[in-house]
């Protein structure tokens, strides 16, 4: 499993987006000022879809983890979770929840460690090593709802967003 599955099934879109957003922040091709402004580094270059979207964003990072969590980047990885029987639809069709099987990766996931992006996807805020990287994440998700339902909502902002919780604080840990 890739980094964007593992935070799916850890804690939704808005994992995703933390994910990702924080594991180019920590190699240096994204500078977030102390404030929460990201700024691309010239010629940086995504690994992935995800990496890609969040490499556009120029904005405050509590709104590029929102915009990150909504793009269809991120809702790509939904059916190959589905079709592998990692995930299932949530409580009321809303987002996805990991299945048995899908738990089971994930404890292994934890068990095995990786790199800082891996270690985000499965830990959220905690995965992030740097204190003063995870002290302007926390900032950004500070108002964070942390609703449970995977990918609920519409990914609000940076942890805003309605039912489900949503932006990159948002989801279980």
């Amino acid at each position: 499993m890739d980094r964007n599955e593992l935070a799916y099934l850890s804690g939704g879109r808005s994992r995703v987006a933390l994910a990702a957003l924080g594991e180019l922040v920590l190699d240096g091709r994204i500078r977030v000022s102390r404030f929460g402004r990201l700024t691309p580094v010239a010629g940086a270059v995504g690994r992935d879809a995800v990496e890609m979207v969040a490499l556009n964003q120029t904005n405050s990072l509590r709104s590029a983890c929102g915009r990150v969590a909504r793009d269809g980047a991120v809702r790509a990885i939904e059916p190959g979770l589905l079709a592998r029987g990692l995930a299932r639809k949530g409580w009321l069709g809303m987002g996805l929840r990991p299945t048995a099987e899908g738990k089971q990766l994930l404890k292994e996931a934890r068990r095995l460690g990786g790199g800082p992006g891996v270690m985000i996807a499965l830990n959220g805020l905690r995965g992030i090593p740097d204190s003063k990287v995870r002290k302007v994440f926390g900032r950004a998700t500070s108002s964070s709802s942390g609703g449970f339902v995977h990918g609920g909502g519409d990914g609000g902002g940076c942890g805003g967003g309605g039912c489900g919780g949503g932006g990159c604080g948002g989801g279980s840990g």
